[in-house]
């Protein structure tokens, strides 16, 4: 062989070494995870999307309802109190009087400890399909944008009082910093409205 064409060789088995090398540090140096993880605030999604803001105000509505009837049948047992200081203590109709205003305050308590019973296992099922929804929402705006993974991200200053509070409300965050490019909170919260208002 001669030594031009040796040379030649020696020079190409170089540049590949080289070009090995450089792809192997480039690997190295490559972020864990790239552009592929992406955050989200689940809290803020659920807090401002209008089915949640609906629904909110359905709850508030029942919870007013409730109120209202609670006060109802309280003045009517207040009015059977009163009703009973007129009257002798051991007659026949102050006993009738007595028993029916107990009735009816037992009525009245068990009657609203069935009305919030029903109400919160109606958040719960709300919470709970919200929730499903939210996922659903990261899920089709992450494949959109090539994430892989999707992080729950809390922004702001901690709202805590005591110190250990505080400890607790920094344990439970998952995410310390992420580029705005990567945080998704504003599209899922813009899928979601947009699912919502062309629902039929």
């Amino acid at each position: 062989m001669k030594s031009s064409q040796v040379m030649l060789v020696l020079l190409v088995a170089a540049v590949a070494g080289l070009m090995v090398v450089t792809h192997l540090d480039a690997q190295a140096n490559k972020p864990v995870g790239g552009e592929s993880i992406a955050v989200c605030n689940v809290v803020e999604v659920l807090n401002n999307c209008q089915k949640a803001k609906d629904l909110t105000a359905d709850l508030n509505k029942e919870r007013g309802r409730i109120e209202a009837e609670v006060k109802t049948r309280t003045a009517a047992i207040e009015a059977m109190t009163k009703e009973l200081r007129l009257l002798e203590v051991g007659s026949a109709q102050y006993e009738q009087r007595l028993a029916e205003s107990q009735r009816q305050a037992i009525n009245r308590d068990a009657w609203l400890k069935f009305e919030q019973s029903k109400a919160m296992r109606m958040h719960q099922k709300f919470t709970r399909e919200m929730y499903t929804e939210v996922q659903k929402a990261v899920k089709e705006v992450a494949k959109s944008r090539g994430f892989k993974v999707v992080l729950y991200q809390q922004r702001g200053s901690l709202r805590a009082q005591s110190t250990n509070d505080m400890r607790m409300e920094i344990a439970q965050r998952k995410v310390i910093y992420s580029d705005d490019s990567i945080d998704i909170t504003a599209s899922v919260l813009s899928r979601m409205n947009a699912a919502y208002r062309n629902k039929p």
